[in-house]
């Protein structure tokens, strides 16, 4: 569904049904058809149970959006647990490894869905991005709103945000069609990519697509 490639061309894939992430290590010397180099998500590369019932600190479930990030963390949207994923060290990871925190849950060991939106808690993220200044970027889209993670690494598990766009507070969630506001419900919704100054949002079911200043955090 998504892929991410860090600075030593460490290729992470996210494999949706089956609940997995894989790693591709120097994807871009890999022959056609080469096998992968590690899996998250799961113990090995032949099973594909999904984790939610309840969810675990190394399981996944419906995993869609992934960002690695200057140190080689990667950050998976694990959409259907409603939670964003950290690994540290990513590529040095065993197969089926620990993740090593947690937003948008308190814990890992819990997946509520946020429909009375929070300053902390998500709803089916599709979508992440990080940063060069370490800032996390989360497409809330139930909540039809973004959130934003200042210095995401050292947060602690189910910590706040520190700004969100496409709402005028942190307890409001409703889509709309304005010049302030995001309407992003809908499967895959959630698209966001950031260039030198500029956050760039696909506002799903307005139809459009959405330029923020992201120093200032102005749609």
């Amino acid at each position: 569904v998504d892929v991410a490639v860090d600075s030593n061309w460490v290729l992470c894939v996210s494999e949706y049904s089956n609940s997995s992430i894989f790693r591709l290590d120097n994807a871009a010397y890999k022959s056609n058809g080469a096998n992968a180099d590690g899996v998250l998500g799961q113990p090995n590369f032949t099973s594909n149970g999904p984790a939610n019932n309840p969810p675990t600190q190394n399981g996944m479930f419906y995993p869609f959006g992934v960002a690695t990030d200057l140190s080689g963390r990667l950050w998976v949207a694990d959409m259907a647990n409603s939670r964003i994923l950290r690994f540290d060290d990513a590529a040095s990871k065993a197969n089926g490894a620990n993740a090593d925190g947690v937003l948008g849950q308190p814990n890992f060991t819990t997946n509520a869905q946020a429909y009375s939106p929070t300053q902390s808690r998500i709803n089916y993220p599709y979508g992440v991005f990080v940063d060069d200044s370490g800032r996390l970027w989360i497409p809330d889209t139930v909540n039809n709103r973004i959130l934003r993670f200042d210095d995401a690494a050292a947060k602690s598990n189910g910590a706040n945000a520190d700004g969100v766009l496409g709402q005028a507070n942190f307890t409001s969630g409703t889509g709309a069609t304005s010049v302030s506001r995001l309407k992003m419900s809908g499967q895959g919704s959630g698209g966001i990519v950031l260039d030198a100054s500029r956050l760039w949002v696909a506002d799903t079911s307005n139809h459009r697509i959405r330029r923020v200043a992201a120093a200032t955090g102005v749609i």
